[in-house]
C-alpha cells in the first residue's frame, strides 16, 4: 500500500477507536498539514516517478519521515501548539496498527486525506458515489428526465452496503442486552465476509476486517495458517459475542455451504462448508439474494426463522462447523 497511496489524489482514512476527537483532529490536521508541505517542498518524489530500486525509494521515506515532523513552521518549537501536535500525533501512534484502521501517517502521505472520524460511512465506493448522486439530484432538479431519477435511486440503493459496518460494531457494543432489532441487523454481519472486495488472497476477506470490529485474531499469511483456520477463527469469534440461545444466527452462512456451491474455476480452495464468496458476490448482490430470500431458500435473516428453529438442526450446524 505504501507504493500506492503517493500516486492517490485522495486517501479516505477512517479513525474509530474511541480516541479522544481532539487528539484526533489535532495528529491529523498536523500531519495533513506534514504532508502538503512535503509535497510543496520535494522531499517527496511526484507520484509518477519510477524507481527502479524499491530499496531506493524505502530509504528516501524513511529519510523524510526520520526528519522533524514539524517543518511548515505553524508549530514553532517549545509552542504550546508545537507540544499539543507532538503530544497527539504520539498518542496516535502508540495505538495498534488495526486500531489505527489505515492512518495515513504510516504510508508514504497522498496527495490528499480525508479524515473520517466515529462516522458509519467507511466504504470508499459509497462516498465515492455520493458524488455522483449529487451530480444526479442537480439533474433531477433541472430536469424532469425519468432516467437521471432511476440513476439515482440506483446509487442510493447502493448506500445501504455501509450499514453492514454499523450492524457489525453494535454486534460487538450492544452485548447480551441488545434488543431484537440490534439483533436482526447483527445478522448481517457476514456479507463483510463475502468477497465483495477483490482480493487475490481469501485471508484478507476476513483480516480487513480488523480495523472495522474487535475480532481477536492476528493475521497470519504464512501457509501453516490455511484459510479454512482463517474462517473458523472468525466463526468463533462470531459465536463468543452471542450464544447460540439468541437464535444460532452466526452459523447463518451454513444454509449455503457446501462443495455443490463452489466453483469449478476457483482459484482458491476454500473449505466446503463456506460458500464461494467471491464468485458468487457481486458489487449487486445483496445480504437477502445472498440467504435466499429471493429463491427458494428459507430467509434467514428475519428472526421469527431462527427463533423457531429446532435445536436439533443448530447441533448439526455446529457439527458441520
Amino acid at each position: 500500500m505504501r507504493f500506492i497511496y503517493p500516486a492517490a489524489e485522495i486517501v479516505f482514512s477512517c479513525l474509530d477507536i474511541g480516541a479522544l476527537q481532539s487528539d484526533v483532529r489535532i495528529a491529523f490536521k498536523t500531519c495533513e498539514t506534514l504532508a502538503k508541505s512535503a509535497f510543496e517542498r520535494d522531499l517527496v518524489r511526484s507520484a509518477y516517478n519510477v524507481y527502479p530500486n524499491i530499496e531506493e525509494k524505502n530509504a528516501q521515506d524513511l529519510e523524510w519521515f526520520l526528519q522533524h515532523p514539524f517543518m511548515d513552521g505553524k508549530y514553532p518549537i517549545n509552542s504550546q501548539e508545537f507540544e499539543d501536535a507532538e503530544q497527539a500525533v504520539s498518542r496516535t501512534f502508540r495505538l495498534k496498527y488495526r486500531e489505527r484502521a489505515w492512518i495515513f501517517q504510516e504510508l508514504v502521505p497522498s496527495k490528499r486525506v480525508v479524515v473520517i472520524h466515529q462516522l458509519e460511512l467507511i466504504d470508499l465506493g459509497s462516498l465515492l458515489d455520493a458524488q455522483s448522486c449529487t451530480q444526479l439530484l442537480k439533474e433531477m432538479a433541472e430536469s424532469e428526465s425519468k432516467q437521471a431519477g432511476r440513476g439515482f435511486w440506483n446509487l442510493w440503493h447502493s448506500f445501504s452496503k455501509i450499514r453492514e459496518v454499523d450492524w457489525a460494531r453494535a454486534c460487538v457494543d450492544g452485548g447480551k442486552d441488545a434488543e431484537e432489532s440490534t439483533l436482526q441487523g447483527m445478522r448481517s454481519l457476514l456479507p463483510l465476509l463475502y468477497g465483495r472486495y477483490g482480493t487475490e488472497d481469501p485471508k484478507d476477506h476476513v483480516y480487513a476486517l480488523l480495523g472495522v470490529i474487535p475480532l481477536e485474531i492476528e493475521p497470519d499469511y504464512t501457509s501453516k495458517m490455511t484459510v479454512a483456520s482463517v474462517y473458523v477463527a472468525a466463526c468463533e469469534e462470531i459465536l463468543k459475542w452471542h450464544h447460540v440461545q439468541h437464535g444460532g444466527w452466526p452459523l447463518c452462512f451454513l444454509s449455503r455451504a457446501g462443495l455443490v456451491h463452489q466453483s469449478p474455476d476457483q482459484g482458491y480452495v476454500l473449505p466446503s462448508w463456506v460458500n464461494n464468496f467471491a464468485k458468487k458476490s457481486g458489487i449487486n448482490r445483496s445480504p437477502q439474494s445472498f440467504f435466499g430470500v429471493h429463491g427458494r431458500e428459507d430467509n434467514y435473516t428475519w428472526p421469527e426463522k431462527w427463533n423457531s428453529l429446532e435445536p436439533a438442526s443448530i447441533h448439526r450446524e455446529i457439527r458441520i462447523l
